[in-house]
């Protein structure tokens, strides 16, 4: 009786999945047909883009996939590319918030990449724009300090007198150097500890975007202590504390029109939008609930 039953649930679930599938599709281009529960998951797996490249010599440029989080289309042309985020980007904004995993976890949907189009989305693109605007009427300064990094990093090179080092961890420091400076101001030495913090954040970020990984297909894997889990804890608790302790120390410290970075150039076109528009719609745009830390950052 039992064993019927769930014959029965089983043949009721592929009938309204395969129906459910054909009403959304039927407008959509074509694409391989998809599985119950795993959509197309088996054809694209970890090997992205070069799955997707196999189904594109099959179904053309522009197809359509399925996936336990949603429906997408698939552009294989630079020219639909740009018609689709340049031409209308606008129209094509909008993202299921599941398939922008683990984006929408680590910006907490308060980035301009991926997000929905709304009015938070339009006032943070502003505030963006001209925060870039602002500040870069100081990329003189910008490429003095470039300049200067330069100079430190053929001196630490110099100081090894012929002693083996490792250049990708001098260059890889010398390039936060730059950003930390650019970005909040903060000038660090080759031997900070926070150096070696952000350039595990880099690392480890790198292994969470890596593209084809089964937790941006499948959810529920999120609820389990897998490694890939671990790893994203590991770049939110360095995210909060570094980020979330400078944000905290540039709110604390800001004085208006001193723009000593990036940072505070974004505090002031912030606070300029505060003035204009809805304090609720603002509010949702660019301070994130992160928690402060003055460890790291000094």
């Amino acid at each position: 009786m039992v064993l019927e039953i769930l014959i029965l649930i089983a043949i009721f679930y592929v009938s309204w999945f395969y129906m459910s599938t054909y009403t959304v599709r039927r407008k959509l281009p074509i694409g391989p047909l998809p599985l119950p529960l795993v959509g197309n998951w088996h054809q694209v797996g970890s090997d992205i883009p070069f799955s997707l490249e196999n189904l594109r010599r099959k179904f053309g440029d522009l197809y359509t996939i399925s996936l336990p989080i949603g429906t997408f289309l698939i552009l294989n042309n630079a020219e639909l590319m740009q018609e689709a985020l340049v031409t209308r980007k606008d129209d094509f904004s909008g993202r299921v918030d599941e398939s922008q995993f683990p984006y929408n976890v680590l910006f907490e949907n308060k980035d301009i990449g991926f997000t929905s189009n709304s009015k938070p989305y339009m006032i943070r693109r502003k505030v963006f724009s001209n925060a870039l605007h602002v500040f870069g009427e100081g990329k003189n300064l910008a490429k003095e300090r470039l300049y200067n990094a330069s100079e430190n990093l053929l001196q630490k090179i110099g100081k090894t007198s012929g002693r083996p080092f490792s250049m990708k961890e001098y260059l890889g420091k010398t390039t936060m150097i730059i950003l930390c400076e650019w970005l909040v101001g903060k000038q660090y030495n080759y031997d900070e500890p926070i150096l070696d913090k952000l350039i595990e954040f880099n690392e480890v970020f790198a292994i969470v975007i890596r593209p084809g990984n089964s937790h941006h297909f499948l959810p529920f894997l999120r609820f389990f202590p897998t490694p890939y889990m671990n790893y994203l804890r590991k770049v939110l608790n360095i995210r909060d504390e570094f980020c979330g302790g400078q944000l905290q120390y540039h709110l604390e410290t800001y004085k208006d029109g001193i723009i000593r970075d990036i940072t505070d150039a974004f505090i002031a076109q912030y606070d300029k939008e505060f003035e204009k528009e809805n304090a609720n719609d603002i509010a949702k745009v660019v301070r994130p609930n992160w928690s402060s830390s003055a460890s790291l950052y000094g």
